[in-house]
């Protein structure tokens, strides 16, 4: 029992409760994504996993602990509640919370908007290869092909 009782002990201390039925805020460390991270026994666990455990019980095998205040370092309890992936994406479609990357802003972005711009005048204006034009900026052939026929970096996304 000693080992749930310390924990727990250790989570609420460091909760800081927000008047007028607001958020319960995590203190403590955190997560590079903002959600409160607490140590139990040898591994770090999230803060609002740990509150839902303590007083739920374990979380089924699939399920997260989804916030509905959509604020990450928040463990009050009737601000949680079990979801999968799925419901949590289509949460955050409904609060608006996505913001959809593309262009130079997508994570996995290898090109700038003046190079994509680049890659079309020169394949318009000269007779340079598709494949000539990916080696010089260090992507596939294909990529130089979507980019050209708009299927990335649309046009319209360009200033």
């Amino acid at each position: 029992m000693l080992t749930r009782i310390q924990p727990a002990i250790r989570l609420w201390a460091k909760v800081e409760k927000q008047p007028g039925g607001g958020c319960w805020l995590f203190t403590g460390s955190q997560h590079r994504d903002g959600y409160g991270q607490i140590r139990v026994g040898d591994r770090i666990v999230l803060a609002h996993r740990l509150a839902w455990e303590l007083t739920y019980g374990p979380i089924p095998e699939g399920q997260d602990v989804l916030h509905s205040c959509d604020t990450p370092p928040c463990v009050r309890l009737d601000h949680l509640h079990l979801g999968n992936p799925k419901i949590n994406a289509a949460e955050m479609m409904a609060r608006g919370r996505h913001r959809a990357s593309c262009g130079e802003q997508h994570g996995r972005a290898m090109l700038t908007e003046t190079q994509v711009h680049y890659i079309r005048c020169l394949y318009e204006e000269s007779n340079i290869t598709k494949a000539a034009i990916a080696r010089c900026f260090g992507v596939s052939e294909g990529a130089v092909r979507h980019i050209l026929a708009g299927r990335r970096w649309a046009r319209q996304a360009l200033r």
